[in-house]
């Protein structure tokens, strides 16, 4: 739930403080580069999640699913 709440309190920015907050994310990841496909993917992603065109999961529900359908344990 952790990550939920980053991004309700992410979607409070305004646009100033929402880029400020990318690119300190950027920096803090400019060690694993994505190729430029993935970055494309990446920003259509958060901008479904932003748009509210997503739904979430809790972690739990899935890990119980995973194990289920694919005998996957966590």
């Amino acid at each position: 739930m952790i990550v939920k709440n980053l991004i309700q309190q992410f979607n409070q920015l305004n646009e100033s403080q929402q880029a400020e907050f990318r690119s300190a994310i950027a920096v803090c990841t400019t060690e694993s580069r994505f190729s430029p496909a993935w970055e494309a993917e990446i920003h259509r992603r958060m901008q479904r999640i932003q748009d509210g065109e997503t739904t979430f999961s809790d972690s739990e529900v899935v890990e119980k699913r995973l194990a289920k359908e694919y005998g996957v344990s966590f």
